[in-house]
């Protein structure tokens, strides 16, 4: 008897994120995004010798070679969800001296011995007005490279004379110093994204209507799109991923997302040149990390996912001023070659999380006018972003959000 065929809603398909301690060693989601699409699949990469046997076939005897797992994701951008995307194709959150940071601390203490990375309890040397369960507790300050910042929610607390242990919910990234300061923050809290030579690898989960997932591991990004146009449409993320290997789940991941809205364009801002550009109407930037893969005896997937080179490109849609003013002349500023900043910012208001991308060197490379009858003329300006020699830093970004644990 043939069994019967039960469809599968595509709406109730999902995207789910986690981010590796291990590349190509698959983790469960931490995150889900809420996607408009996820391409990600599988070329088993079959080919066929072409040989002369007495016979015009040319699919004579079939044979597997390299193994490509890649595909994109796309979804609206928005503060939490989804944000190790757009995390793990820069490069780290939380680098040495940038950790995270809570915000109205409280009930300040300090630690009375020193921490090891990895741990998961602290000694403090009171803990008046802590709750275990809900306080969430920033560890130490930024201090150049030698003090980063950690927050962590207080699971426990023992002890009844000084010093409390408190017991951490996540285990800590960084060594602390006797003495570090200990206090009491909420939300929210500010990320740090730095820039990396190498990138973190992902395990993307491809849930299919809730019933079977495709679970791709060592996802590295080769390129991540953003964008944000002055129309009915939200901000945007592209992320192109290209995946180690891949498994079929029979069951899928919980699917959970944080309940926020993605950005518009009435929340953007837009810096050029040192210059807010009202004016602004549509921003995208891309991040290409020139992801090369490596094949190697013993295995169909590549060994190795390098991330190669990097280059940042932008476009930039601008209502026409002027060719020449001082500020506004952005074509005599491409005449000119002249060299300035980018800053790109997308900000719910009351702290309902805020997106800033920096850019500290970039040259326009094209300028283009659009001279419609039935509408204002605009300038569309392409530009190329530059490694800044005096910080070492092509891009850096800002992230302020409700979550507590570094990306």
């Amino acid at each position: 008897m043939t069994s019967q065929v039960i469809e599968r809603w595509g709406s109730l398909s999902a995207t789910g994120i986690g981010v590796e301690q291990v590349f190509g060693t698959p983790v469960l989601p931490t995150s889900n995004v809420p996607m408009t699409g996820n391409s990600l699949q599988m070329d088993p990469g079959l080919f066929f010798p072409k040989v002369q046997m007495g016979q015009r076939d040319l699919n004579i005897f079939p044979l597997y070679g390299q193994q490509k797992l890649s595909g994109s994701v796309s979804a609206p951008l928005f503060p939490s969800n989804g944000a190790e995307l757009v995390v793990s194709a820069i490069g780290m959150d939380a680098a040495p001296g940038q950790g995270v940071v809570g915000s109205t601390p409280t009930n300040s203490t300090t630690m009375t011995s020193s921490s090891t990375a990895g741990a998961t309890t602290i000694l403090v040397a009171a803990v008046t007005g802590y709750v275990a369960g809900t306080t969430i507790v920033q560890i130490d300050t930024n201090t150049g490279t030698t003090k980063t910042s950690e927050c962590r929610k207080v699971t426990t607390i023992t002890g009844t004379t000084s010093p409390y242990t408190l017991t951490l919910d996540a285990a800590l990234t960084y060594a602390h110093a006797s003495a570090s300061a200990v206090a009491a923050v909420v939300a929210p809290f500010t990320h740090t994204i730095s820039q990396q030579n190498t990138l973190p690898s992902l395990t993307v989960e491809k849930n299919l209507g809730g019933y079977d997932s495709l679970q791709f591991a060592g996802c590295r990004i080769n390129k991540l799109a953003l964008a944000c146009q002055s129309t009915n449409q939200e901000a945007t993320v592209t992320a192109d991923l290209i995946a180690q290997s891949a498994a079929v789940l029979d069951s899928p991941s919980p699917i959970a997302v944080v309940n926020e809205n993605p950005f518009v364009f009435a929340e953007a801002s837009l810096s050029l040149f040192g210059q807010t550009v009202a004016q602004a109407e549509n921003f995208s930037m891309d991040i290409e990390n020139g992801i090369k893969d490596t094949y190697t005896y013993g295995q169909a997937g590549p060994k190795f996912l390098t991330p190669v080179t990097r280059h940042i490109s932008g476009k930039a849609d601008v209502v026409f001023t002027s060719l020449d003013d001082a500020t506004w002349g952005y074509y005599t500023q491409m005449a000119n070659k002249v060299e300035g900043a980018v800053a790109w910012t997308l900000a719910h208001p009351n702290n309902g999380g805020t997106w800033t991308f920096n850019l500290p060197a970039i040259r326009l490379k094209t300028y283009t006018d659009a001279v419609p009858m039935d509408d204002v003329i605009k300038s569309s300006l392409a530009f190329e972003a530059r490694l800044n020699l005096a910080t070492s830093t092509t891009i850096s970004a800002t992230l302020v959000n409700s979550a507590y644990l570094g990306y």
